[in-house]
Order: C-alpha cells, then sequence, then structure tokens
C-alpha cells in the first residue's frame, strides 16, 4: 500500500509540475500531510 501512495504522490505531483499545495489539494489533504509523506518517502 505504500509504494501505491508513494507512486500516486508522485503521479499527482509531475500533474502539477511539482506544485505542492495544488497536489495536497487534489490528493484531498492537508499541505502538512503531504510534506510529511513526501518526506517519509524521500521524494524530491
Amino acid at each position: 500500500i505504500r509504494e501505491m501512495e508513494k507512486t500516486h504522490i508522485l503521479n499527482v505531483l509531475k500533474e502539477t509540475d511539482g506544485d505542492r499545495a495544488k497536489a495536497a489539494e487534489i490528493l484531498g489533504i492537508d499541505k502538512t500531510t503531504l510534506w510529511r509523506k513526501i518526506k517519509r518517502y524521500g521524494i524530491e
């Protein structure tokens, strides 16, 4: 499940050209939550 979540976050970040605020909105999560997940999964 974690790998699926990481892949989904990566795809949304690509769609938004790295705009984390927009990505969080699309994902339906808070920006802080997205930041934590990015850090947890080592996404740059």
